[in-house]
């Protein structure tokens, strides 16, 4: 009975978690471990366990007509998670019953359990996988970054193998006899881990190339393109590693990182569990990461965790006190890393302050951090601890990643969280910070989410590129509608329509997006392509009138580059028909004609017309690889409104370094920096890799940025 009501209070707990409120993959890990221990319990003490499938039961037909997500496989996450689990630690647990007294029995039971977590836990620090699967715990995906956990082929075969190990036990304890031994040894060795996750030779077999300069070793794929990707990340890499050893006081002879580069986020995923992220493991000194741009925005940020090692020691390279502490962990990597390119750290802090979202510092620099909001809690770290140096200089926040954490390093955090609010509260406001803010910290934790990974498995049903009929990929939408809880669904439908030129589905679900209230993004969509199709009838007045609402669902800084470009055009009918399907083809043929027309038309377009035209132009050659040609139009796309103005800066210096000439290339950087504060926080990295590649900027005449303290 004691153990029916802890286990019934527990799943009452779980019921007030929403992701863990119906079934699915959050429940099964949350039910796995308890439900075997408890069974296997049951067993060692020779009790029926049969009770403990009551109190999931009725979870199950309680919460799951009003929570549930995506039933049917939840039930797959129940069978294999907890139910292979309640027959295994059950059947184990009769078995050393009838075989030793009950103080052996438990004893045995523990030790057993103790060994395959410890064995696990092992597995998990030395091989690179993020993934694992145990016999008491089942699986663990690891850190849900990606949100989407599908079922794999390899979990089902190893809980199968588990489920059949437990059947041949039971019936070799019936009938003892040597072909039962035998029969349960080869079941015993079809459950070992090792068939089913791969381990660091997989990982050789795949990256089979090695790339090694002065403290840093690249593993990529063979081929042409690979190697060049990873030319262009070792060059990042040695600026990185050299510049971050200066600010972090690591070892300059300490041993060498070792980059993992995989030719796509899907290998990676597959090999070892993370698609969309990159990832670092500080005490091998490693980075795990699939190319991204050039230079890569996340690189700066992996490299950090790695270095930060030198400063932090012990077993896992990392702050701990005595848990870790992942605010300082995470904060000192966003701060001298920052990656966003429409928002400062500071920016974005101060927009969430003014939105009552903004983390509380004890909460950031705590166990805390983790469940909250995750892009709010890294950016809001780092903010602080740019703060705190911008104050008392960097050694200071070394210091407290050295000590094991930032309450040890004696601050009074309270004092200056108060001071940082002032600050913030004095922040001139950002070109684009609404639009960063609404798309980038809006939302949940992933525990207030109710059903992240069903959400995620319900898109990419809806998404397939299976030939399924009109009526039902609608359907499976309207299911991603209702999971998500936003018109998000219908807006991708109304887009797929378009594509798919059926003007009246399309219509259709627009208007029904209009009635349900819409995102202020989707309607500028949805009324961006009225105005496509207005101009295209040749209808010059009707075009005007979608383009204005489209501009009028946003303020400036949330309209993007088809939107203001279309506005520039609005007076020359020609062109305008011609933007709208050179934006929205993926014909490339179709595209080069258009260019062609543009280059023709340039000349007699009216002003306001000509500056978007030279901008579109400039990003096809640059497209194409004819750079001095998007130089040239590149020169020509001005005055622009002030997004597109920024956009066209950025795009010039990237432009120049792409042409290699770096003082230019500087030159736009510094320029940008001045009117983006995004772009001022990447101006020393930017600078100084620019600085790394070409020694000649030395010459430039130029100011260089000032270095971190």
């Amino acid at each position: 009975m004691i153990s029916l009501t802890l286990f019934s209070i527990y799943l009452i707990a779980l019921a007030f978690v929403p992701p863990m409120a119906h079934l699915g993959y959050p429940l099964a890990v949350g039910l796995t471990l308890p439900i075997t221990l408890l069974a296997l319990l049951r067993g060692v003490r020779g009790q029926k366990a049969i009770d403990l499938i009551l109190p999931v039961a009725l979870f199950a037909l309680l919460l799951e007509p009003f929570n549930g997500c995506d039933t049917s496989q939840g039930l797959y996450w129940l069978f294999l998670g907890p139910g292979v689990g309640f027959i295994f630690g059950l059947t184990l647990g009769r078995i050393l019953h009838r075989m030793f007294s009950l103080r052996r029995a438990g004893l045995f039971a523990a030790l057993l359990v103790i060994t395959s977590l410890t064995a696990a836990g092992w597995r998990l620090y030395i091989e690179p996988q993020l993934f694992s699967y145990e016999a008491f715990f089942g699986i663990w995906h690891g850190p849900i970054y990606d949100e989407w956990v599908v079922i794999k082929g390899s979990f089902i075969a190893f809980r199968l193998s588990l489920l059949l190990l437990a059947l041949s036990m039971y019936w070799a304890s019936k009938r003892p006899s040597i072909p039962a031994g035998i029969v349960v040894a080869l079941c015993f060795v079809t459950t070992l881990p090792g068939w089913y996750l791969g381990d660091r030779q997989t990982l050789n077999e795949v990256l089979d190339q090695r790339l090694e300069s002065e403290g840093v070793v690249i593993f990529h794929q063979r081929g042409d393109q690979h190697r060049r990707e990873a030319q262009s990340i070792l060059s990042q890499a040695l600026f990185e590693r050299a510049d971050l050893t200066k600010i972090l006081q690591s070892e300059v002879t300490a041993p060498p990182v070792t980059i993992w580069l995989y030719p796509s986020r899907a290998t990676k995923g597959r090999l070892i569990g993370a698609h969309g992220v990159i990832i670092a493991r500080p005490w091998q000194r490693e980075i795990h990461m699939h190319g991204t741009q050039k230079p890569d925005p996340y690189l700066r940020h992996e490299m950090v965790h790695v270095l930060g090692a030198d400063l932090a020691g012990g077993p896992f390279g990392v702050p701990l006190d005595p848990l870790p502490d992942t605010g300082l962990i995470e904060g000192l990597a966003v701060a001298l890393g920052p990656h966003d390119r429409e928002i400062s750290l500071q920016g974005a802090a101060a927009g969430m302050l003014d939105q009552g979202r903004l983390p509380k510092v004890q909460d950031l620099f705590s166990v805390r951090f983790s469940l909250g909001h995750g892009r709010r809690s890294y950016r809001a770290a780092g903010a602080f601890l740019q703060f705190i140096a911008r104050e008392q200089g960097w050694k200071t926040v070394m210091d407290a990643y050295r000590k094991g954490g930032l309450k040890r390093s004696g601050l009074d955090l309270e004092k200056l969280e108060n001071r940082w609010h002032q600050m913030l509260k004095k922040h001139p406001p950002e070109l684009g910070a609404r639009r960063a803010l609404i798309r980038g910290y809006s939302g949940h934790s992933i525990l207030k989410r109710a059903c992240p990974n069903e959400v995620q498995a319900a898109w990419r049903h809806a998404q397939t590129s299976e030939d399924i009929p009109s009526d039902e990929r609608e359907r499976r939408y309207r299911q991603v509608m209702a999971l998500s809880g936003n018109c998000r669904p219908l807006a991708s439908l109304a887009d797929r329509y378009h594509r798919l030129g059926d003007v009246e589905g399309q219509l259709r679900i627009e208007n029904e997006m209009l009635a349900r209230g819409a995102s202020q993004r989707d309607l500028g969509r949805l009324f961006m392509r009225r105005a496509d199709a207005a101009s295209k009838r040749g209808d010059r007045e009707e075009s005007r009138q979608h383009l204005a609402r489209a501009l009028a669902t946003a303020p400036p800084p949330h309209r993007y580059r088809g939107l203001l470009i279309r506005w520039l055009l609005r007076d020359d009918l020609e062109n305008l028909q011609r933007v709208g399907a050179y934006l929205t083809t993926s014909d490339r043929k179709v595209q080069e004609g258009l260019a062609e027309a543009f280059t023709a038309a340039y000349r007699s377009a009216p002003n306001p017309s000509r500056p978007a035209i030279a901008y579109l132009l400039a990003r096809w050659y640059s497209i194409k690889g004819h750079l001095d040609l998007a130089e040239n139009w590149s020169r020509r796309a001005h005055p622009l409104p002030p997004t597109l103005a920024q956009e066209r800066l950025r795009f010039s210096a990237q432009l120049a370094e792409r042409r290699e000439v770096p003082c230019l290339a500087l030159e736009r950087w510094q320029a940008l920096a001045q009117i983006s504060p995004a772009d001022r926080d990447l101006l020393p990295q930017r600078s100084g890799l620019l600085a790394y590649r070409h020694p000649e900027v030395s010459r430039c005449g130029i100011a260089p940025a000032a270095p971190l303290r």
